[in-house]
């Protein structure tokens, strides 16, 4: 893991790993602004304001998925884990440990892919159609609103399918899942 100390908004050290993460050649990191490693102003100030509340709460630290920025300008998907070097002591300055967790996160998305879409078209599945009209269904009873349901059938497929082959049959398919979202 990386490893910051952050002290009046300024990293003060990085162990070797810390400048691995984030892209930096050994010693550049030290005395770089903090907010440089976010991905924007907005979202350094967002975080800034959720660790310091977090550092008042008992136990003296917080942790945070978010996305941080490496040296290249790219985003990644980090672990942050932050406490005070003296509790009650803000002055005294931060330790940071972060991780980079993109592997994990590219790992959750496609499973939430495989879960939820069809692998041949990209559209969404029938499990997630059913999470969608449940949702739906419970926001039109507490609302008293209507809606409508579209069913799009493809006339003759099967036989298309035992003509001329599924290699045919998934191209159709493919051809129509195009079209729809378009």
């Amino acid at each position: 893991a990386g490893v910051l100390f952050v002290r009046n908004e300024t990293i003060q050290f990085a162990n070797l790993r810390a400048e691995q993460i984030f892209g930096y050649s050994p010693g550049s990191l030290s005395g770089l602004p903090i907010a440089r490693l976010h991905v924007s102003e907005n979202d350094y100030q967002a975080f800034r304001a959720l660790a310091q509340e977090k550092l008042l709460l008992p136990g003296n630290g917080y942790e945070e998925e978010l996305c941080l920025q490496r040296a290249d300008g790219s985003s990644f998907w980090a672990w942050l884990r932050g406490s005070e070097l003296f509790a009650g002591e803000p002055g005294a300055g931060q330790i940071l440990v972060v991780s980079d967790i993109s592997q994990r996160k590219a790992s959750e998305a496609q499973i939430h892919s495989l879960a939820f879409f069809d692998p041949l078209t990209n559209l969404p599945n029938r499990r997630l159609l059913l999470d969608r009209m449940q949702q739906t269904l419970a926001t039109y009873l507490r609302t008293a609103g209507h809606g409508a349901l579209l069913y799009i059938d493809l006339d003759n497929f099967k036989t298309l399918n035992d003509m001329y082959g599924h290699g045919v049959g998934d191209m159709l398919l493919q051809k129509v899942g195009e079209r729809l979202k378009d």
